[in-house]
This record gives structure tokens, sequence and C-alpha cells, in this order.
């Protein structure tokens, strides 16, 4: 299960980046189209694509440092949009509600994520509470 729920917030970070990054960029004009976004989208695919294949062949990176380290960053590219949306910045990533909900779900599972190794770093710990 642990396994499942990182595939998912990889899979999903990534293969949705992959389609706004593709849907907005074709036509090429569009104002989405900055460098700064394009840039948070392939990080956003490499990222999840890592996470997937740490859970799928490596669960025992679950504990390693590029697991968090692809988590951190990604939760803090997320949380960076929130607050680029909210301040209502000029080109900022999340153009429309759909996209602020669908984010808010990726900042979710990537908690969860961080949830999934905490229970195998600590598993005496997290037994006691």
């Amino acid at each position: 299960m642990d396994q499942i729920v990182v595939a998912c917030a990889g899979g999903l970070i990534a293969g949705e980046s992959a389609l706004l990054l593709f849907g907005m960029n074709f036509p090429s004009i569009t104002p989405w189209s900055t460098a700064r976004n394009i840039v948070l989208a392939v990080t956003d695919i490499i990222l999840g694509a890592l996470m997937v294949c740490i859970s799928v062949f490596e669960k025992k990176y679950l504990n390693a440092w590029p697991f968090y380290a692809a988590v951190a960053v990604l939760l803090s590219t997320h949380l960076y949009r929130e607050v680029e949306h909210l301040g209502k910045s000029g080109e900022r990533f999340i153009i429309n509600s759909a996209l602020f909900v669908f984010n808010n779900i990726r900042i979710g599972l990537l908690v969860a994520s961080l949830g999934v190794a905490a229970r195998h770093a600590f598993p005496k710990i997290l037994a006691i509470l």
C-alpha cells in the first residue's frame, strides 16, 4: 500500500505536468509559456518519475536522500505556486481554479508520501504513537 501512495503521487505529478507542458505550449504563443513555468513543469516530470521509480523498483530508497530531496523540491515548488496564485502574480503557473485545486491535491499526496517514508524510517517510534 505504501508503494502505491508514492507511485500515485509521483505518477500524478509527472503525468499532469507533461500534459500541461504539452497542452500549454502548443500553440507556443500562450502567455503561460514562460521559461520559469516550463522549468517548473520539467522539474515535476523528472522528480515525479524519480518517485515512481523509487517506489516501484527500490522500496528501501524511501529512506534515502534522493527520495527526500525529490519530495522537498516538489513540495517547495508546489507551495511557491500556491503563494504565487493567491498573490495574483502576473505570469503565474496556476492560471485557473482547476489547476489550483489540482495543485492542492498534489501537495496532499506529497505530504502523504512523507508520511509513508516516516513510517518506514521510524517504525518503532510510530508504533508507540
